[in-house]
């Protein structure tokens, strides 16, 4: 449905400037000129806000198909596997199963899959010391 609208959006655009182009009379290479700077400014302009839009229906959607995704939750590193609770689902991962392990300077990122990513703020260790045995138990089975 989104991309429809997106479509529909594009082709009523264009129309516009057909239109606005032939009631100023605009033809030839200045017409087309004219045309395509109007079309850039547009498509400028206009394609951050569809992209974030699109972005926030995404989100939505993932959250309210996966209501345990949101709220508190419970991380527990064991020996060989990595347990998620939260007050509406419990969830096991074997450390095996990490294909990637990333860090920016205030989350971590454990990526079991191309769609399976456990987001993990950093201000939730209690200290630094924490922290690094969390990230050395992760990173040394990805």
């Amino acid at each position: 449905r989104t991309q429809i609208n997106r479509i529909v959006l594009a082709l009523a655009l264009a129309l516009w400037m057909i239109f606005l182009a032939r009631v100023f009379n605009f033809s030839g290479l200045t017409g087309v000129a004219l045309l395509s700077a109007g079309m850039g400014v547009l498509g400028y302009w206009l394609y951050p806000r569809l992209v974030e839009a699109s972005i926030r229906q995404q989100t939505t959607a993932f959250y309210n198909r996966n209501p345990g995704a949101r709220g508190e939750q419970t991380l527990t590193l064991a020996e060989t596997e990595l347990f998620g609770r939260s007050s509406k689902s419990e969830t096991r991962f074997e450390l095996s199963a990490v294909q990637h392990f990333k860090q920016t300077s205030t989350h971590l990122f454990i990526v079991l899959s191309e769609n399976n990513v456990v987001i993990v703020p950093k201000r939730v260790f209690s200290s630094t010391e924490e922290q690094e045995r969390f990230v050395s138990g992760v990173s040394s089975s990805a």
